[in-house]
């Protein structure tokens, strides 16, 4: 079976937030996924650790090994802290995935690939607060924020039940984070910097309008929504936590009921 196959095949998903290079988190979280029984694919949302070096190339391993124990292949979105410059040098697949170990997927900006009927759309990405602290082509790479080429390509493919994300579109409410709240911290330019990725990326959701949007990056666990003109439902909005917050924070198990077409 191809990955792209085992993509569409799957019934039930779990997705996990950030990992930031932490095996002890995948393993826990294939654990779990074990427990649950019926889990077909773990889809990873962003700042995954795909980094250079040794303890990079460890950590593949250890996720590619894991996977390919529990028979559960891992898929994951990039999020703003991959070493950009070795992860797109890796070719896609004829299916326009980016294979990277056994059972070990990228999912590029713009995927779409449909699961027991329902439409799924990848959208990688996010900007650093923190990127007049970091070293460009060391812990800051160019490539990390969404580009005009990212949004056509996500956009162009209109309406897609499920998106998965890094950043969060504004337009909904994370507990904790705000604006003022990080001005002691961060400059204003990135603060603002910041913003506008995540108005780029609500651009991106009024066209798409999906029905549920899985994110990362903020480390924190939460649902809300985000209203649509002119439709039908809102967008409900799914972030998960980080490898540093309890398991129950960064998992969320999604089974989908087949449609048939």
């Amino acid at each position: 079976m191809s990955l792209l196959e085992k993509l569409e095949d799957a019934q039930t998903i779990l997705f996990l937030g950030d990992t930031h290079g932490d095996y002890s988190r995948i393993r826990e979280a294939y654990y779990q996924a074990e427990l649950l029984s019926g889990v077909d694919v773990v889809i990873q949302l962003g700042d995954f650790g795909f980094w250079h070096g040794r303890e990079g190339a460890v950590f593949l391993d250890i996720v590619s090994e894991t996977a390919t124990e529990a028979g559960i292949p891992f898929f994951f979105i990039d999020g703003n802290h991959e070493n950009f410059d070795l992860l797109l040098d890796i070719p896609l697949d004829s299916d326009g995935l980016r294979p990277i170990r056994e059972n070990l997927t990228h999912l590029p900006r713009g995927f779409r690939w449909s699961s027991s009927g329902w439409s799924f759309l990848a959208l990688g990405g996010a900007t650093s607060v923190d990127a007049d602290r970091r070293v460009l082509g060391k812990s800051l790479w160019t490539q990390e924020s969404l580009t005009e080429e990212d949004v056509q390509k996500a956009v162009s493919g209109g309406h897609a039940d499920f998106m998965l994300t890094h950043d969060c579109p504004t337009g909904t409410n994370i507990p904790g984070i705000s604006h003022r709240k990080y001005v002691d911290y961060f400059s204003h330019a990135e603060l603002d910097r910041a913003w506008d990725h995540r108005d780029i990326l609500r651009g991106v959701i009024d066209v798409v309008q999906p029905l549920e949007l899985f994110h990362g990056h903020f480390h924190v666990s939460y649902d809300g929504f985000i209203p649509h003109e002119n439709a039908s439902h809102v967008t409900v909005v799914r972030g998960l936590a980080d490898n540093n917050s309890i398991l129950s924070e960064s998992i969320y198990v999604k089974r989908l009921v087949r449609i048939e077409v």
